[in-house]
C-alpha cells in the first residue's frame, strides 16, 4: 500500500508569530491612517470656512461693511441680554451667520428672516429675530443647521438647545453648528459699546483696542430708538430698526493690522447637552455664534488654569472639571463672558482670515504674541509668525 504524506499545518508557535507580525503591521499602519483621516476632516472644515469667508466678502461688497456679529436695539443694562423675549430680550437682530444666508445658498431660510423683518402686522413684528424665526410662520429658521456650518471633524451634536425654559434662557429649541465669529481678544463686554460707555471716551478707546472684526452693534431708526424705552417685542418703534444693522458692521478699511493678519471666523464645539448654547448659530450670546481670543484655542482648564474654562450665559452646568468642556455660567456680567475657539482636531484649529486665507493654528500658539494679536483689528502691530 502507498504511504500517505503527513498533513502539513501551522504549529502553535508559528501561528503566534504570524499573529504578532500582523499586529505589529497594524500598529504601524494605524497612526498613519488616523493622520490621513484627521487631515481629510481638517480639509473639509477648512473648505467650509473658505466658502463662508467668501460669502461674507460678498456681503461686504454689497453693504460696504462686514455683517454685525450680533445686533441689539436694547436699552441700558439689558443691552447684553441675548436670550428669549421672556428673559427681557425684546429687540434682538440677526447674527452674522443669519445675515449671510442669502450668500450661502440658503434662500428659504433667508426669505423667512426677510418676512420676519419686513412684517407689517403689528402682532408679528420681529422683536427677537432668533426667537421669532424659529416659529413655523417664518420657515423655522434656526431649528436646523445649514450644512456649510457643520465641520466634518467636529464631534456630533445631536441635542439641540432645549427651548422655553429658564435654563435655556427662554430661547426656543435651536440647532447647533461649528463656526464662530471673532469678537476680539477680550470679553463679550469689550465687543459691546453701551450707552454708558459712549459717554466715556477713555472706555471706548480701551474696548476698541480689544475688538475684532465682529462685535455687538447697537442699532436704531431715526430718533435713536436705542435711547428710548421699548414697551415690548411688538412695539412699533422696533419696525425698521434691524434694517439699520445691515451696513453697520466693521469696515475693511478699519482693520488696521491688515486683512491677512486678522482672524475672521474659526471653529466652535459645544457639549451635547440640552442647555449648552455653544454653537447655536442663530443666537448672538457668547460662545453661541462667536468666540474671543482671551484664552488660547481649545483652552483646557483641566491643566489647573481655571480661567481657561468658558464663562457663558448658556452653559451646560454639571460637566465635571476633569472635562475640557466644563463651563462657568454667568448671566449678569458680560465683562466676564468669554469662550475659546474649539475644534474636534487633535492639536489645533482652523481659522479663516479677513483676506479669506485659511490657516491651521496649533493649540501651543503664543497667546499674547500671536493669537491675541490675530484677534484684534487695531492692535497697532502685526503678529510674530
Amino acid at each position: 500500500m502507498a504511504r500517505r504524506n503527513p498533513r502539513s499545518a501551522f504549529t502553535l508557535v508559528e501561528l503566534l508569530v504570524v499573529i504578532t507580525i500582523i499586529g505589529m503591521l497594524m500598529a504601524m499602519a494605524l497612526p498613519a491612517t488616523q493622520s490621513v483621516l484627521d487631515q481629510a476632516r481638517r480639509a473639509g472644515c477648512a473648505t467650509n470656512l473658505s466658502s463662508i469667508a467668501k460669502a461674507i466678502k460678498t456681503y461686504e461688497s454689497t453693504h460696504r461693511t462686514l455683517p454685525p456679529g450680533a445686533v441689539t436695539c436694547m436699552t441700558g443694562k439689558q443691552q447684553h441680554v441675548f436670550g428669549g423675549v421672556r428673559s427681557g430680550a425684546i429687540c434682538i437682530g440677526p447674527t452674522w451667520s443669519v445675515s449671510i444666508l442669502d450668500y450661502i445658498g440658503e434662500t428659504p431660510m433667508a426669505n423667512g428672516v426677510k418676512k420676519c423683518l419686513n412684517s407689517n402686522n403689528k402682532n408679528e413684528l420681529c422683536g427677537n429675530v432668533c426667537e421669532s424665526t424659529a416659529e413655523e410662520r417664518w420657515g423655522e429658521v434656526g431649528l436646523t443647521t445649514p450644512k456649510i456650518y457643520l465641520c466634518p471633524g467636529a464631534p456630533s451634536i445631536a441635542e439641540p438647545l432645549a427651548g422655553g425654559s429658564e435654563k435655556s434662557w427662554f430661547l426656543p429649541s435651536l440647532a447647533k453648528g461649528n463656526y464662530a465669529a471673532n469678537f476680539g481678544a477680550g470679553t463679550f463686554g469689550d465687543a459691546l459699546i453701551t450707552e454708558e460707555d459712549a459717554r466715556n471716551p477713555a472706555v471706548v478707546t480701551k474696548k476698541q483696542k480689544l475688538q475684532g472684526p465682529f462685535r455687538v452693534e447697537v442699532v436704531g431708526r431715526a430718533g435713536n430708538i436705542s435711547m428710548q424705552k421699548l414697551r415690548g417685542p411688538t412695539d412699533e418703534r422696533i419696525r425698521g430698526a434691524f434694517k439699520a444693522g445691515y451696513g453697520k458692521g466693521v469696515t475693511m478699511q478699519s482693520i488696521k493690522d491688515g486683512d491677512s493678519k486678522t482672524m475672521m471666523i474659526s471653529e466652535v464645539v459645544g457639549s451635547d447637552g440640552a442647555f449648552d448654547g455653544r454653537g447655536c448659530w442663530t443666537n448672538g450670546s457668547m460662545g453661541a455664534s462667536n468666540f474671543t481670543a482671551m484664552n488660547p484655542p481649545n483652552a483646557d482648564g483641566t491643566g489647573g488654569v481655571d480661567e481657561w474654562y468658558d464663562t457663558l450665559p448658556l452653559c451646560q452646568t454639571g460637566i465635571d472639571k476633569s472635562n475640557s468642556m466644563h463651563c462657568n455660567q454667568d448671566r449678569s456680567n458680560p465683562d466676564r463672558w468669554q469662550a475659546a475657539a474649539r475644534s474636534g482636531h487633535a492639536d489645533g484649529i482652523n481659522v479663516v482670515f479677513c483676506d479669506t486665507s485659511v490657516k491651521y493654528v496649533l493649540n501651543t500658539v503664543s497667546l499674547d504674541r500671536v493669537w491675541q494679536r490675530y484677534a484684534t483689528v487695531r492692535g497697532g502691530d502685526s503678529p510674530e509668525d
